[in-house]
């Protein structure tokens, strides 16, 4: 259900992994991508599937919550700044949270922290989709930015991504007795 390598011509995978689940997920998988053109160079992509869509949706409206104060938004900056050890950061500016149409939930923001080596320019995605639950992270080339339109174009593939999904049939073999009661 990640954005894969499909999704982006000439990309590299980094990394990808399924992360050990907290209580009320059942799974979490992350795929991390190099981009090899264009103003995004880096692509980070964690699908939370949840055990019940309730838990989603206040997961994700606890996340818009946050960043809709200005105090949640310098919290959730002081943290990416310390994410970008052994950078000294000299300033951060997280953006308000802006609506997607995509999904039942999505919004997006930007990043932006001057450090001692130069400015780096960062964008996120949350969508969901009954259960799902994407964070997508990228980060922009080294003088390029993160366009508003780039983002709400990660978010509907990642709708997309979720729908598909949810509608494919189970892979999963019939058992024995079906198949037999299926020949009758």
């Amino acid at each position: 259900m990640a954005l894969g390598l499909t999704d982006f011509s000439g990309a590299t995978v980094d990394a990808q992994k399924y992360i050990a689940v907290s209580p009320g997920l059942v799974a979490v998988y992350e795929r991390d991508l190099v981009l090899p053109r264009g103003a995004l160079a880096y692509l980070s992509d964690e699908v939370d599937l949840y055990a019940k869509a309730s838990a989603a949706r206040s997961d994700a409206a606890g996340l818009r919550r946050l960043l809709s104060s200005s105090g949640g938004r310098t919290q959730f900056g002081a943290v990416f700044a310390r994410g970008l050890k052994p950078l000294k950061t000299k300033s951060v500016s997280v953006s308000r949270p802006a609506s997607i149409s995509a999904g039942e939930l999505a919004f997006r923001f930007t990043i932006t922290a001057v450090t001692n080596r130069g400015t780096v320019r960062a964008g996120f995605v949350l969508i969901r989709v009954h259960r799902a639950v994407s964070y997508l992270f990228v980060v922009a080339r080294k003088g390029a930015k993160v366009a508003p339109a780039a983002l709400v174009s990660l978010a509907r593939a990642q709708e997309t991504h979720f729908r598909t999904a949810r509608s494919a049939p189970s892979r999963r073999p019939r058992s024995p007795a079906r198949r037999r009661r299926g020949r009758r």
